[in-house]
């Protein structure tokens, strides 16, 4: 068991409902009203930020749109983080960033020694059976076309590490 990261889209109201009043957003999720709008990334999130902005998540990456939120939703406990979300705008700036750096190319920038040294979650790089990269870039093309689907939308975008 490991910590994961999930992502929820939800509309403009949702998202507006959801700052107003984050514990009915928890009712709901430990209800399982949301569930099937949720997309997990499982344990890779820390890998495909890293990827991406070259810093651990919660660190500021330079020149480096939020790419899982950078602001946290007050009063939000979801075991392992706070709610973080982006809004619709951020959404499509963090959307652009991906389309920009492709797979392909995510996957030629993949170094397990910087991985390691950075101690990016879950310590699984640089082993002799070593699947890591392809578990990043299956999760990251998911969430690639999660994103695209939410921006398309008009949403905004969850995150919580749960």
């Amino acid at each position: 068991m490991g910590i994961g990261g999930c992502f929820m889209a939800v509309t403009r109201e949702e998202f507006n409902d959801i700052r107003a009043n984050p514990e009915a957003l928890q009712e709901r999720l430990e209800n399982e009203e949301l569930r099937d709008r949720e997309f997990d990334v499982d344990k890779a999130w820390d890998g495909i930020h890293f990827l991406l902005a070259g810093v651990k998540l919660g660190q500021v990456a330079v020149g480096v749109p939020p790419l899982f939120g950078d602001a946290e939703v007050e009063g939000t406990d979801f075991g392992y983080s706070p709610l973080y979300f982006l809004t619709p705008e951020q959404l499509k700036d963090a959307l652009e960033w991906m389309r920009a750096h492709a797979p392909e190319d995510m996957r030629a920038r993949y170094d397990a020694a910087a991985f390691e040294k950075a101690d990016i979650y879950p310590e699984i790089w640089g082993r002799e059976d070593d699947n890591a990269i392809d578990y990043l870039i299956d999760n990251y093309i998911e969430l690639i076309a999660y994103y695209d689907k939410a921006a398309k939308a008009g949403d905004a975008m969850l995150f919580w590490l749960g």
